[in-house]
């Protein structure tokens, strides 16, 4: 309750004034910290953060100090099991740096940890469109969607590892195995 009426206010405070974008964001970590599971919290945080590092992208190198506690927090954080506070400083190292990959996949492992998969793979489809061309990152997508037995997904993943990585023996492994398991599960729906 307290999350939703945080994130209406930052909502508001985004729609009427711009020169207000910082008071959005800590508005907005306080939600993914009350609610860590609701994605609507972190996308618009992140959206929030892409503006205020077009806005001044100057002060990007005044953050860097944040960035560097908030990763050692992580660190003690996801070494001590707290991965509720790894998912917090997460969002608000992103806050500060959108584009952190390590931070992100720091998060997707502590959402699996905390039995959040579906957490878990939004945070992996997020970092996946900042670097669409990386076949680590989307290997780690097409087990994600094959672990959530989510098929189609899957397929589509793996289609982009061969594409970017013609010979990538995973890849076609997987991408065969799936093919089979869909069309087994069309043939069954299709007969019930």
């Amino acid at each position: 309750m307290l999350a939703a009426a945080q994130y209406e206010r930052a909502r508001e405070v985004m729609a009427t004034d711009n020169q207000e974008l910082t008071y959005a964001r800590e508005l907005l970590v306080s939600c993914c910290r009350l609610d860590p599971a609701k994605t609507i919290y972190r996308k618009t945080l992140r959206q929030v953060a892409k503006a205020l590092q077009n806005e001044k992208g100057w002060t990007r190198w005044l953050a860097l100090p944040g960035v560097f506690a908030l990763k050692v927090k992580m660190m003690v954080a996801s070494a001590s099991g707290h991965y509720a506070k790894v998912l917090e400083y997460g969002e608000e190292d992103l806050a500060l740096a959108p584009e952190d990959v390590a931070t992100q996949l720091t998060m997707v492992e502590s959402a699996r940890a905390m039995g959040m998969p579906k957490l878990a793979i939004w945070l992996l489809e997020e970092t996946c469109k900042q670097d669409p061309e990386d076949a680590d990152l989307l290997r780690r997508l097409g087990r994600a969607y094959e672990k959530a037995d989510q098929i189609e997904p899957a397929i589509s993943v793996w289609k982009g590892v061969l594409k970017l990585k013609p010979y990538d023996l995973e890849a076609g492994r997987k991408l065969d195995k799936l093919s089979v398991e869909g069309t087994l599960r069309r043939r069954h729906s299709d007969d019930e």
